[in-house]
């Protein structure tokens, strides 16, 4: 349950920035923001850049938190850079009046 609880809150989320604050020029916090941004000026995938910077921040916390935590965060993170790179074109088909 927990598990399923925690991939509709990242498909969400994934869709919100792409629906949702993309067409707005808007940015959300974080590496998801930077990555937005990266996307926006250099063309770089959300998802791959979502990934790519979040492995130092899971090296370095390998230091400090438990083996069960990680493997789920570093799931959930892959996951979630998934679901940010497949919708990262979301925003085109959204039409704002």
């Amino acid at each position: 349950m927990q598990n399923s609880i925690m991939v509709i809150g990242l498909m969400l989320s994934a869709v919100g920035i792409n629906a949702f604050l993309t067409p707005a020029n808007l940015l959300s916090g974080g590496l998801t923001g930077i990555c937005v941004m990266l996307n926006n000026l250099f063309g770089i995938n959300q998802g791959v850049a979502s990934f790519l910077m979040n492995i130092p921040i899971f090296i370095l916390s390998k230091k400090y938190f438990g083996k069960r935590f990680l493997v789920l965060s570093f799931i959930n993170m892959l996951l979630f850079s998934i679901a940010l790179g497949v919708t990262q074109d979301l925003y085109k088909y959204v039409q704002y009046k």
